[in-house]
């Protein structure tokens, strides 16, 4: 096997499966649970999760429980009867690129306030701030990247 067949059959298993979806969910996940930002002041040094600190966490906590709701939306149509109307609509899975646009938005504003309201004092970013933006990437990716599997798409047209 050589190394353009082996990247054909990687973006072929991404195309197909959810699993860059689901690294991203939990990249942006523990982005907002561990240190996001650190701020040192008069010998002082503050860490904060990006949940404790930002109301916007808890934004983007919601947007993150609805790309859950968007990516599995089938699933939850299928074992929900009360849902499935309301769950049909979402089985479009770039839908998934409506709350990450808005994730993205929040955190460039997030980001940008921090560092203006803060300019006089020094300013760590640590891993949660990182693993925010790689999981909020990941998570776009496979918005574009996701074809869905071949069987669901023969079940359809039936």
């Amino acid at each position: 096997m050589d190394w353009k067949e082996l990247g054909n059959n990687i973006l072929n298993k991404m195309k197909t499966t959810r699993i860059l979806g689901i690294i991203g969910l939990v990249l942006i996940y523990f982005g907002l649970m561990i240190p996001f930002v650190g701020i040192e002041f008069w010998g002082s040094d503050s860490v904060s999760a990006y949940m404790e600190v930002y109301d916007n966490g808890k934004g983007v906590m919601l947007l993150w429980l609805l790309t859950i709701a968007i990516m599995y939306s089938d699933i939850i149509a299928a074992n929900w009867p009360r849902g499935r109307k309301i769950f049909s609509y979402l089985k479009n899975q770039k839908l998934v690129l409506v709350p990450c646009i808005i994730a993205f938005i929040i955190l460039i504003a997030t980001t940008a306030c921090m560092f203006s309201d803060y300019d006089d004092y020094d300013i760590s970013l640590y891993p949660g701030y990182f693993l925010s933006w790689l999981g909020l990437i990941a998570t776009t990716a496979y918005a574009i990247l996701y074809k869905g599997n071949d069987s669901s798409k023969n079940d359809d047209e039936e």
